[in-house]
């Protein structure tokens, strides 16, 4: 992978290159079986994950808890992956402040804005919608519901997965979602608590 990838490689950092090592020698990854390896934070890895399939180093198949994750097609065959300057630059301290437009859709049921929904769009929902500012409103909420799918994010984390503005997941998706039960607030009886965070609920990422 070093040869191949180079400098890239070396700069991803430790939990991202114990992910790409392990995918290369199992054949696929799983949010679990990267847990039993290392001992950083479930938030941090699942996280981890969504970064490397947005800077096209790895490809996610099904959904929710069971999603798994293998090295992209070619990637070791010498088409070193192309990652996005967002990759990189939240790492920076980049906000991922970038103009957004959504459709002006309707409210989703609660089905349509869970992980079911974010399913039915393709495991790949994630990295496309941090690929692009023009995602309907519809597509946002179930590639929020994929990202809280394993543990419970921070709105800044959601942001950074989804290439948008902390402020704009809070005010267009965070709350509408908890009102209508997609997500679950971690310290539920205290809605402006500093530590606030947010996880699809079980029975919906099941869906």
């Amino acid at each position: 992978m070093r040869g191949q990838w180079g400098e890239k490689f070396v700069g991803l950092g430790d939990l991202a290159r114990l992910i790409l090592v392990t995918a290369h020698a199992e054949g696929r990854v799983t949010h679990a079986r990267i847990r039993e390896l290392t001992d950083q934070h479930s938030r941090d890895v699942t996280l981890k994950l969504q970064e490397l399939v947005r800077g096209g180093f790895l490809v996610s198949a099904g959904g929710g808890r069971g999603t798994s994750y293998s090295l992209r097609a070619g990637a070791l065959d010498g088409n070193r992956p192309k990652a996005q300057l967002s990759l990189f630059a939240e790492e920076a301290g980049g906000d991922g402040s970038s103009p957004q437009s959504y459709s002006q859709s309707p409210p989703q049921t609660l089905l349509g804005a869970g992980a079911a929904g974010a399913n039915a769009q393709g495991p790949d929902l994630v990295a496309r919608v941090a690929a692009t500012n023009w995602a309907t409103k519809t597509e946002v909420r179930a590639a929020i519901a994929q990202v809280c799918s394993e543990d419970y994010c921070s709105v800044a984390e959601i942001a950074r997965a989804l290439n948008r503005r902390a402020a704009t997941i809070q005010q267009n998706y965070i709350a509408a979602m908890v009102a209508e039960g997609v997500l679950v607030r971690k310290y539920g009886d205290n809605p402006s608590h500093p530590d606030q965070a947010y996880r699809t609920r079980r029975d919906v990422a099941a869906g």
